[in-house]
């Protein structure tokens, strides 16, 4: 037994010398963090990922042109709030650009993009919404199916609110309110996907500290909302919503607390069609404090992986970490690599993921600090070199016809995966593909978000991402 526990911690030990130096962390700015929420998306149009940081007072736009190594520059966008909301991008007035929904004061505001590729212009939409609250998470979505986005607004007593965008006029519900108000912060992480499979999206929401409810799903039905308890009395940090089982469902993942001193990360798989109920399955268990976390499959074996943000709330270290899976869905075993250089005692409430630097993978980003971390796991692999081989995409964003150009003909499919890896789509590859039209994809059933169009060469594996609007 103790010769297993040392070659396992030698194993350990070796795999993090031989794997953290695929992971450079970055500040991105010498501005002190912790002041807001970050977003990322395209802002300008240049096809470079951009950050927006929400701080109490200003929204600022961390930008780049592309050229490598990546140089940040900084511009302050029209005043915002004096709310620390955590911000949504969405595509407002259908105009293929994504602009910020924010808070300001007591009332919410669309901040509307009006900017070109390397030119930043804003102007502030406000709407006729008021509400009192703290802290709150606000996200769009059209929860009605009448082509307009609503929104949904979230705080930390537990409010939690749609508002029906009814020309140009919003219709306000009430969505769930736990009374009393816990003295603790009750909501901490809402999400918004389509759970049951009905084509209508739901909301997921995750409690810190809850006492009434943990983990819930509201089922929409169209005009209302109905509320179905995954998990009660477990305090829950981050939630991600995903089909990790790869069986046409989404499933939830949460971060958080099962006992005082036992964290884990579980998958609460979905049986809705079945058993009308979520399977809990354990993935880590720790005695460290796990914050929020994100999914990908950085090594592309059909299995997804962990990004992990390790709390400052106890005797062990902070940091980031993926853990990396051994690829077997009925035995997973995870793998811990710590990503090296990462500040300590820092706390990780999001972890954002993008290909900020464009080689064809997903680097990562503190939500609410100056943080990135650049993902080199696996880049030689990956060719992104135009001078080798060109492949273009446009429009990008794109809403419902994709166009793809090639230099040179290349292997026999084409696909189309989501931003955790799952393929989406596949095609025989047309031979109009290398003509000067281009070929079209239609990608207008695709939901909106970032996707990944990867073909293979006979030199290897070329991705570009595209955001669907």
């Amino acid at each position: 037994m103790t010769k297993f526990l040392f070659s396992l911690f030698v194993i350990i030990f070796y795999t993090n010398i031989i794997f953290s130096q695929d992971f450079i962390t970055y500040n991105f700015s010498a501005l002190e963090g912790g002041q807001g929420y970050s977003a990322l998306a395209d802002m300008d149009g240049d096809g470079n990922i951009d950050i927006v940081t929400n701080a109490v007072n200003k929204i600022d736009i961390y930008h780049h042109d592309g050229t490598l190594p990546i140089n940040l520059a900084s511009i302050s966008v029209v005043p915002s709030s004096s709310y620390r909301a955590l911000i949504s991008l969405v595509d407002k007035d259908g105009d293929g650009d994504m602009d910020i929904l924010a808070a300001r004061n007591n009332k919410i505001i669309y901040i509307v993009n009006n900017s070109t590729p390397g030119n930043f212009l804003f102007e502030i939409e406000s709407l006729p919404i008021e509400f009192t609250t703290t802290f709150p998470q606000l996200l769009g979505a059209d929860f009605d199916k009448d082509g307009k986005i609503d929104i949904l607004v979230g705080d930390q007593t537990g409010r939690i609110k749609v508002y029906y965008n009814r020309n140009d006029t919003y219709s306000e519900y009430d969505v769930d309110y736990i009374l009393p108000a816990p003295d603790e912060a009750n909501l901490q992480v809402l999400k918004i996907a389509d759970i049951n499979s009905d084509g209508l999206l739901d909301i997921v929401a995750g409690s810190l500290f809850a006492v009434k409810k943990g983990l819930m799903v509201y089922f929409n039905g169209g005009q209302s909302f109905t509320p179905f308890v995954i998990s009660e009395k477990h305090s829950f940090g981050d939630i991600q919503v995903v089909d990790f089982d790869d069986d046409g469902d989404l499933d939830v993942l949460t971060s958080g607390v099962i006992e005082f001193t036992k964290y884990q990360i579980d998958l609460w798989v979905n049986n809705l069609q079945t058993t009308n109920k979520f399977e809990l399955k354990n993935l880590i268990k720790s005695q460290q404090y796990f914050d929020g976390f994100n999914v990908l499959d950085i090594n592309n074996d059909g299995v997804l992986d962990l990004v992990v943000g390790l709390g400052a709330f106890s005797s062990f270290p902070s940091g980031l970490s993926v853990y990396i899976s051994n690829g077997e869905p009925n035995n997973l075993i995870y793998t811990e690599i710590k990503i090296p250089n990462f500040p300590a005692q820092t706390v990780v409430e999001r972890v954002l993921m993008a290909d900020f630097d464009n080689d064809g993978d997903q680097d990562f980003f503190h939500g609410t600090r100056n943080i990135w971390v650049e993902n080199k796991f696996g880049t030689s692999s990956t060719i992104d070199n135009q001078s080798a081989f060109d492949l273009h995409l446009s429009p990008n964003p794109v809403s419902d016809l994709l166009t793809v150009k090639v230099s040179a003909e290349f292997g026999s499919s084409i696909m189309i995966c989501d931003m955790v890896g799952n393929v989406i789509k596949e095609y025989k590859t047309p031979k109009s593909i290398i003509s000067e039209k281009g070929w079209n994809i239609d990608v207008s059933n695709l939901h909106s978000g970032l996707y990944f169009l990867q073909i293979l060469t006979p030199s290897g594996k070329v991705t570009k991402s595209f955001v669907k609007m």
